[in-house]
């Protein structure tokens, strides 16, 4: 669960930084107006009130303006400094310019062509800091791979992580980069290896390599590895109908996590998954509220294949939890029509 939580709050970090920040520029917008309003209002004569309100609205416009200009002019400042330190005779100098560089991804694409160069620096700690930071830039940053890949060979655990997780920032772009992360996967003395299978996922994985998924399912006994291939394994479509007694497997036999994600799967198959609607309507019936939640949603997205499930549902109309009666109702319409 640790690992599930850490990789949805880099997740959510990673979407905020993309963002740039919106949500809370709007917030600010909207109180920015809302004050003016309130002053202009304040107003004995309505055309002060109206001159008030664009003064003020003006006044904070140019104010964002100067600040964004300065701001612009700081980051081309800082960028030309990160330059000059490249050039540095030290490669210490240059892997910690390397390392900035990869910091500014927010704030433009400037410093891609530069780590790019960085990648042919002499120095193999430079050259490989160079790669973890033009993995920020996700599918600009897809020349990092070839670099990338030579460290998941590493000795070193916690360098192969850091290559593995640059690999999966990068995504579809390091489709280069599955074959030696199925290898990553299926080392079984790497305590991290499950960060491989995560990688593998969001890079997405082929038809192809639904088999080797399916077996680190089955016979992997780490958790967290054996979630993530079950999450890739709904990422190679069509080729994961050939997973659905696996899954089905995994409903009856593994923990919570690997047992609501298989489902989860499941249910995006649509009616294809109806071969496995008896062990998804059995999972109706299991203690925790998530699994019974997640298994009346798959059978409501299986759709009338899944009719024969319509007598546990509901039965289940009642249930004590809120969230899982509403996937029961919407499960219900979705199966009747």
């Amino acid at each position: 669960m640790e690992g599930s939580i850490l990789k949805n709050m880099n997740a959510m970090k990673r979407m905020l930084k993309d963002n740039h920040g919106r949500l809370l520029e709007y917030w600010i917008l909207a109180a920015v107006i809302c004050i003016s309003l309130a002053v202009a209002f304040g107003q004995r004569s309505l055309w002060k009130g109206i001159l008030t309100f664009f003064i003020i609205i003006a006044g904070i416009a140019a104010l964002i303006g100067l600040t964004m200009f300065f701001g612009r002019l700081g980051y081309r400042g800082k960028l030309k400094r990160l330059r000059k330190k490249l050039e540095s005779p030290d490669p210490e100098v240059r892997r910690a310019a390397s390392e900035a560089l990869g910091e500014l991804w927010y704030q433009g694409r400037e410093a891609i062509a530069d780590l790019t160069g960085a990648l042919k620096d002499p120095d193999e700690g430079v050259r490989f800091q160079a790669a973890i930071s033009l993995s920020n830039f996700r599918e600009d940053g897809k020349t990092a791979a070839v670099e990338l890949i030579k460290w998941v060979r590493s000795a070193d655990h916690d360098i192969r992580r850091e290559a593995v997780d640059a690999l999966e920032k990068i995504g579809s772009g390091a489709r280069e980069a599955l074959p030696v992360l199925f290898d990553a996967l299926s080392d079984r003395d790497w305590p991290d290896r499950w960060h491989a299978a995560a990688a593998i996922c969001f890079i997405g994985p082929g038809p192809d390599d639904a088999g080797a998924l399916i077996r680190v399912l089955e016979e992997d006994t780490a958790r967290y590895a054996a979630e993530w291939a079950v999450k890739a394994l709904g990422r190679t479509t069509p080729a994961a109908v050939d997973s659905i007694p696996a899954l089905v497997k995994a409903i009856a036999e593994k923990g919570r996590d690997i047992r609501g994600a298989a489902i989860d799967v499941l249910g995006n198959m649509g009616a294809r998954a109806a071969p496995a609607v008896p062990e998804i309507t059995a999972a109706l019936r299991d203690e925790d509220n998530w699994i019974r939640g997640s298994a009346a949603s798959a059978l409501g997205e299986i759709g009338p294949a899944a009719k024969d499930a319509v007598p546990a549902l509901r039965a289940m109309t009642q249930d004590p939890d809120e969230w899982v009666c509403e996937m029961v109702r919407k499960a219900l319409v979705k199966i009747q029509g």
